[in-house]
């Protein structure tokens, strides 16, 4: 069992957190269409909606720690937060510990593993980046048939196609976020679910796991559990009353019988500080934290992580040594080769996009000595590389292509 800390936490190598880390993540696939995952006790997987959307639930499988797991049930999936609970039929001896929600800070280090996908159709098992936190938020995102309205991370680990449900873990080895899915700006912005979404969900259906130093179903009445109040209520009681082992061990000698009238005043200032500091924990406790909800230059549209298509399964992480150039446009990958392609809202252009503030014939895009030049159509609204307003251009790796309400990214492997 893959448990990130004990009794005190601290930071891990990289290359430890990697090898238990991919004990506890796996490839979700129906053969056609995958993503990433992961365990987070002995039966439950963990993954996001939209990967678990686009497969047929009869052909799931789940591939981790060189076995095959058949799915029992899918216990819940929820658009809301992007997140999918699945039982397996099997037990797994390796899964994840949950940060503390409260710990889980701006400027941390953090690394992500996953399933990602190489331009010529392969997947490479269990790859790991690192990168940092830049920003917890709240963020809504449309998708094809869901409307997602989360807590989330936005991080600097890279991230690709086939990522999407994998863990982005801290430095102790814990469970931050779930990887999610990238929006386009000038650089590509990385985002993952936060963990705080995935506990509520665990604990709406009932299900174990570990979080911090503590089990979700601890139910002993420690300082350090979900009750914390009702715990320093009780240990405070041992004080004043003289019972249990709290009062024996730490107390016994501070407090005397309350007849004792030598300390009235004493034990009345006593009770004051007590009642004030229980008043403060619990209207601390009663307070929602907050999140910031920052405004993003970013598309409407993001590039999901999870691709559909013939796959192979390759564990060598070495690329060809080839250039290719392509598209990514909302769930589509789009490979550019020789050929003109043309933009629009014609049925018959090569990218059809449904959009009235598009053009018929808006932009294409032609290869010309080894170079892809756009050139607008004169198009109504026109056509903008990174939001500059213009009718033709040679494509750079990166660039950001608008035209309506659409981004798309150009990219260069």
């Amino acid at each position: 069992m893959f448990i990130s800390i004990g009794s005190n936490a601290h930071s891990q190598n990289a290359s430890d957190i990697f090898k238990e880390a991919s004990k506890c993540t796996g490839l979700i696939s129906d053969g056609k269409n995958f993503g990433s995952g992961f365990f987070i006790n002995k039966n439950t997987f963990v993954t996001n909606y939209h990967v678990i959307n686009h497969l047929k639930e009869n052909n799931i499988e789940i591939r981790a720690q060189g076995s095959v797991f058949s799915i029992d049930k899918i216990i819940e999936i929820n658009k809301t937060v992007d997140l999918a609970l699945i039982r397996v039929s099997d037990s797994s001896e390796n899964y994840f510990r949950i940060a503390n929600p409260l710990e889980i800070k701006v400027g941390q280090t953090v690394y992500a593993i996953g399933n990602p996908t190489s331009f010529d159709e392969k997947v490479f098992k269990n790859t790991f980046t690192n990168g940092i936190i830049n920003n917890i938020l709240k963020d809504k995102l449309k998708g094809r048939d869901y409307m997602m309205d989360s807590k989330v991370i936005l991080h600097s680990a890279d991230l690709n196609p086939g990522n999407s449900g994998g863990p982005l873990l801290n430095e102790k080895g814990e469970l931050v976020g779930i990887n999610a899915y990238i929006r386009f700006n000038i650089e590509m912005m990385k985002f993952a679910i936060h963990a705080d979404e995935l506990i509520s969900l665990l604990d709406k259906n009932g299900l174990s796991y570990l979080k911090g130093n503590i089990s979700s179903n601890d139910k002993s009445d420690s300082l350090i559990n979900k009750n914390t109040d009702q715990g320093l209520l009780k240990a405070l009681d041992s004080l004043i009353t003289g019972k249990g082992s709290l009062a024996k061990d730490s107390a016994a000698f501070l407090i005397k019988p309350l007849d004792s009238p030598d300390n009235t005043v004493f034990y009345i200032l006593l009770l004051f500080g007590i009642g004030g500091l229980v008043f403060a924990i619990i209207l601390y406790s009663g307070k929602k934290n907050k999140v910031r909800d920052l405004p993003l230059m970013i598309s409407s549209l993001p590039e999901t992580l999870t691709h559909n298509r013939n796959f192979q399964v390759s564990d060598d992480s070495a690329l060809n040594n080839f250039k290719i150039s392509y598209l990514l446009y909302n769930d589509r990958k789009i490979d550019l080769d020789d050929s003109e392609i043309i933009a629009g809202r014609d049925s018959k252009c090569d990218i059809s996009i449904s959009d009235n503030n598009l053009s018929r014939f808006h932009f294409k895009i032609s290869c010309v000595n080894s170079n892809y030049i756009i050139t607008d159509l004169g198009s109504k609204n026109g056509t903008f590389i990174n939001g500059n307003k213009m009718n033709t251009k040679t494509l750079s790796n990166g660039d950001i292509i608008s035209a309506g309400h659409n981004k798309i990214l150009f990219r260069v492997s």
